[in-house]
């Protein structure tokens, strides 16, 4: 036996160096790896709506108290201006009214109640000024000459009670402080009948200023016109009327008088309410017709009277000045067609020229007209 063959034959020891899978291994391995769950991608935008929202809230209630602040800020700012109008204008008409200057004195005291009706003393000096200027404009009658005769003395008579006129008094003042206007009037006539000498300056100026500010409510706000102009009559036996519840007694007086012709002569309607419309558009009566709606109605029913009179141009005058107080479309085919028969009637085509005729020449009298003779004709000789 050889020795070649008897030796061992030695195991093959495995390599130190790692051995490379085998490529179909490999992918198989890589199918079998866990797949990771994908995150879902969340929208951002109904956070930024209402984050959108939201600042718009804030932002709309930061501008709303801002803006009431302001309000307020502005009303406190007014009420101080008003305040010192008032105080600058009472001083100044009590240095007119100290002075003599007694109309100037009233048109202060009246603007200081018309901007604060509450201010202290200027309804009292007021109708104390009222009063004066009432007495200094009635001419005083000339004294009489003394009796001869020495007068008997009175016989001693003993001081009258003037609680209860007092009392009155008071209560009247506080109607007057309060604009019960009426209770006012009430509350006077009984003082009157209970004294009629009790403080007859200051019970005739109360008597003005109830009379006059209860007459001009009732032509502003009641509808009350002849009422309201009475009570204005009433104040002037008392002191003159101021030149704003006179205009008011003027233009009450027109509308009543507009008011007669309605239905009767639409001319005058215009022409009363041309004046009180302007001047006073929301006055009315008592059927709640306003000064600017009569007009406006006396506007077309004067126009359609001058269109039934074929005056179509001034026709449309008053249609346009109706149409511009209002925007009823009812009349705007009325004042279409009406502004087309203007323009017809102003549409005058020139007449087609015709040749005069020949006219015989007069014949002076005495003279007898010679005879024409006729002219005479060639005659052509036969064949």
């Amino acid at each position: 036996m050889n020795s070649d063959d008897t030796q061992p034959i030695k195991p093959v020891e495995p390599s130190s160096a790692p051995t490379q899978p085998i490529p179909a291994v490999r992918a198989a391995a890589a199918d079998t790896k866990p797949i990771p769950p994908q995150k879902t991608k969340v929208s951002r935008w109904p956070w930024i709506l209402l984050g959108f929202a939201v600042f718009l809230v804030l932002a709309g209630l930061g501008v709303f108290f801002g803006y009431q602040a302001g309000i307020q800020r502005r009303l406190v700012k007014e009420a101080a201006q008003v305040s010192l109008a008032a105080s600058e204008q009472f001083e100044r008409g009590m240095v007119d009214y100290r002075e003599g200057r007694y109309e100037a004195a009233r048109r202060r005291f009246e603007y200081v109640l018309r901007i604060d009706p509450n201010f202290p003393g200027a309804m009292e000096k007021f109708t104390e000024v009222q009063v004066v200027m009432m007495r200094t404009a009635t001419p005083t009658t000339a004294p009489t000459a003394a009796p001869t005769s020495t007068p008997t003395p009175p016989s001693a008579t003993a001081t009258p009670d003037t609680r209860g006129a007092d009392t009155l008094f008071q209560q009247a003042k506080g109607y007057l402080a309060a604009q019960d206007w009426t209770n006012a009037i009430v509350t006077l006539d009984l003082l009157r009948q209970m004294d009629l000498q009790y403080h007859t300056v200051e019970v005739d100026g109360m008597y003005y200023v109830a009379y006059r500010y209860r007459g001009v409510k009732k032509i502003m706000y009641d509808g009350d016109l002849e009422p309201g102009i009475f009570d204005l009559a009433q104040a002037s036996h008392f002191g003159p009327l101021d030149y704003e519840a006179d205009s008011f007694r003027t233009w009450a007086s027109y509308y009543i008088t507009g008011a007669s012709f309605w239905e009767v002569n639409w001319e005058q309607v215009v022409y009363f309410y041309s004046f009180v419309a302007p001047a006073f558009p929301n006055m009315h009566d008592g059927n709640g017709w306003t000064a600017s709606e009569r007009y406006r109605v006396g506007l077309m029913r004067y126009g359609n009277d001058l269109a039934a009179r074929g005056e179509f141009c001034k026709a449309q005058e008053q249609y346009t000045l109706a149409l511009q107080m209002s925007s009823d479309p009812v009349p705007v085919p009325t004042a279409n067609w009406i502004a087309e028969q203007c323009i017809i009637s102003q549409y005058t085509p020139t007449p087609e020229y015709i040749p005069p005729t020949e006219t015989p020449t007069p014949t002076p009298t005495g003279e007898v007209p010679l005879p024409v003779e006729p002219t005479p004709t060639e005659t052509l000789p036969p064949g």
